[in-house]
């Protein structure tokens, strides 16, 4: 598929490609949960929290996974659900950003182009590496192109 430009590609998947990706993104989901589970919990955050519950962050997180907890639900309930959400939502937002730069919307940066320090610079407030980046339009004209 190196090869191939945008057009040529078919827009479905056959059953097995389609098997593999249901089972790499089980995985990755897995694998995410598992991450937020193990955060969390060494936050202390799979138990209810005392009345002094630290740091802001955490204070936040504390009320996110409470309002997890609907109609009666106790902590763990509203934490599984938290750890089931986060799961979904960075999977979800990994594979769209795939997606657009397959269709050509953004390309990826080589970790070449990478500068060393990806913080912010000491000069100015912008940081100073972006992984992603728009990709102009190749064909027509924009708003933005003159001749």
């Amino acid at each position: 598929m190196a090869g191939d430009s945008l057009t040529q590609r078919k827009a479905q998947l056959d059953k097995a490609e389609r098997e593999h990706l249901e089972d790499v993104v089980t995985e990755m989901r897995d694998r995410v949960k598992e991450n937020v589970r193990f955060q969390l919990t060494q936050q202390s955050l799979d138990e209810p929290p005392g009345r002094d519950v630290g740091a802001e962050h955490v204070a936040s997180l504390a009320e996110a996974i409470e309002q997890e907890a609907v109609d009666g639900e106790d902590w763990t309930d509203g934490f599984e659900q938290f750890v089931n959400g986060v799961g979904y939502t960075v999977v979800i937002r990994l594979a769209a950003l795939r997606c657009l730069e397959v269709r050509g919307f953004v390309e990826r940066q080589s970790p070449s182009s990478k500068p060393a320090s990806t913080g912010h610079s000491r000069t100015t407030s912008k940081p100073t590496a972006r992984r992603w980046t728009r990709r102009r339009p190749t064909t027509g004209r924009t708003a933005h192109t003159r001749r």
